[in-house]
């Protein structure tokens, strides 16, 4: 049996042409369609990982004023055990010579305090010591709180007959 050749063999190397382009496309947006995702992945970890740094610098921060505090400046001092001063010595240098202008005097010391008071502030924390034991409630605990606290909402609230308030 004879093979017989096509009659138009342009048509054919265009067949054979229009398939190879159709699967290079095919690759080719599967290929992006790929990166596309890798790059979207790689994004979303970088998002998180910015949110994770911004609450981190955040509770930083909040550290940081809460050591700058009074309380906590008048704690470490009392804790250093500085004191007040009755009346400061002064002291004068002049030619390289130091000479005491006013004596200080010790009696009258007293302890550091805090004139803000003892002001406790609850927050987040940087501190892992400061926060331990938080949030580590047993789901049991949490729906006990939960069926005394609807326990005590339906005490709370009128009984009820059911009917409409105009009615007669």
């Amino acid at each position: 049996m004879a093979v017989r050749e096509p009659r138009n063999r342009t048509m054919m190397w265009t067949v054979v042409l229009m398939l190879a382009l159709l699967v290079a496309g095919t690759a080719l947006a599967m290929y992006l369609s790929g990166r596309s995702t890798e790059q979207s992945f790689q994004l979303n970890q970088a998002q998180a990982t910015s949110d994770t740094l911004s609450h981190e610098i955040e509770s930083l921060n909040r550290d940081v004023e809460d050591a700058s505090s009074t309380q906590h400046i008048a704690a470490e001092a009392a804790r250093l055990g500085m004191e007040v001063p009755g009346q400061t010595g002064v002291l004068n240098v002049e030619n390289g010579t130091v000479d005491e202008a006013r004596p200080a005097d010790n009696s009258g010391n007293r302890p550091v305090t805090d004139i803000d008071g003892d002001v406790r502030t609850v927050g987040p924390s940087s501190n892992t010591e400061a926060t331990s034991g938080e949030g580590e409630r047993s789901s049991e605990e949490d729906m006990a709180a939960a069926d005394a606290a609807a326990a005590a909402a339906a005490d709370a609230s009128p009984r009820q007959s059911g009917d409409l308030p105009y009615t007669p």
